[in-house]
């Protein structure tokens, strides 16, 4: 199935609810897009949660700061982004001060 959409003036396109139904996408969730070749294509960038565990052989002995690295070497940016959302404003605080520090 293909349709149509319409770049905005300030370079937004729509997602036709079709499209989104059958892909599982939701208000607020974050996508990955990349180009391949001629076409944009849009993927979910899963986030943090969903990943509880998979870097757990990598993460032993190691600090916040060296997790959050490889959790945005494995993710992007959304991996750590979803974590730093569920921190209060304080450990949100003292890892920015680590991460001057560092």
């Amino acid at each position: 199935m293909s349709t149509f959409v319409t770049l905005t003036t300030q370079s937004q396109i729509s997602i036709p609810a079709v499209f989104r139904r059958q892909l599982g996408f939701k208000k607020g969730d974050k996508l990955k897009a990349e180009v391949q070749g001629d076409a944009l294509v849009l993927r979910p960038a899963g986030d943090i949660l969903s990943l509880a565990g998979t870097l757990s052989h990598l993460a032993k002995e190691k600090g916040i700061q060296e997790i959050l690295k490889l959790e945005e070497k494995a993710m992007g940016g959304a991996a750590s982004d979803r974590y730093l959302s569920t921190l209060s404003a304080s450990e949100r605080n003292r890892i920015k001060k680590t991460n001057k520090r560092s």
